[in-house]
Formats: structure tokens, C-alpha cells, sequence
């Protein structure tokens, strides 16, 4: 998908071939449970508040620390982000707000050792996307 020009890209991906069903989750919740292969099932509410990593992600072998849930109304708009990327990938962030991009002030990315951290801060409640 080609988000600034809104239109579908056919691309191929290795991706989803031999999948672990922990990334597989990421953009896919089958409706029967079962077909989920975790441990501990999610239901559709936790699905949903998931952090939707995309398959670039997996492809660049970036890990999530830890499964954070999106920012609810009413919290704060802080959100602390922490990755395991390979030392050759550069992160760099781009947050949009009703599909136009932020200023870059409103997320932050800090690095110690192999840990990379990504700090965002919202003041005005909305949908906003990393």
C-alpha cells in the first residue's frame, strides 16, 4: 500500500511463508480461535488495541520488546516504544495525524547498546499513526 498516494501496490513478500503466529497476529485474526496458534488466544478487543507492525518490519528482523496496545482516550498521549533492531538499520519515525505527517518534535528515538527506544508525545486527542 502506498499511503501518500493511496493506492495499492502489488508486491511480493516472503513474509508470509513459515510465519511464527506471534507476527502473523500482527495483521490477520482469523474467526475461529483455534487458527490463531497462540499459546494465549487474543480476543478481537485485544487485537484491535495492538501496535499493527508491518511486514518490513519483520523483514528487517526489528523486534518488539515488549506487545504494547495503542493509547487510549483520555491518557496522556505519551508512548514509549522499545525495539531490538540489527545495528545496521537506521530507524527514523514519521507520525501521521488524519493523514498528514507531524512535525518531527513529537517523537524522539533514543539508542543504548542494541535497545532503541521511540518516544512519542501527543497533545490533542486522535487517531495518529507511526
Amino acid at each position: 500500500m502506498d499511503l501518500d498516494r493511496q493506492m495499492f501496490i502489488r508486491q511480493h513478500s516472503d513474509f508470509y511463508w513459515l510465519t511464527p503466529p506471534i507476527e502473523y497476529i500482527d495483521g490477520h485474526y482469523p474467526e475461529e480461535e483455534s487458527w490463531q496458534l497462540l499459546a494465549k488466544p487474543l480476543t478481537g478487543e485485544e487485537f484491535v488495541k495492538r501496535v499493527f507492525p508491518t511486514t518490513r518490519f519483520y523483514e528487517l528482523n526489528i523486534k518488539l520488546v515488549d506487545m504494547y496496545e495503542t493509547i487510549e482516550d483520555g491518557s496522556d498521549g505519551d508512548a514509549k516504544i522499545r525495539l531490538l533492531p540489527p545495528d545496521n538499520v537506521a530507524l527514523v519515525t514519521k507520525l501521521l495525524r488524519n493523514d498528514r505527517q507531524m512535525a518531527s518534535s513529537y517523537t524522539f528515538i533514543g539508542r543504548k547498546s542494541r535497545m532503541a527506544t521511540i518516544f512519542v508525545k501527543t497533545y490533542d486527542p486522535g487517531d495518529y499513526v507511526l
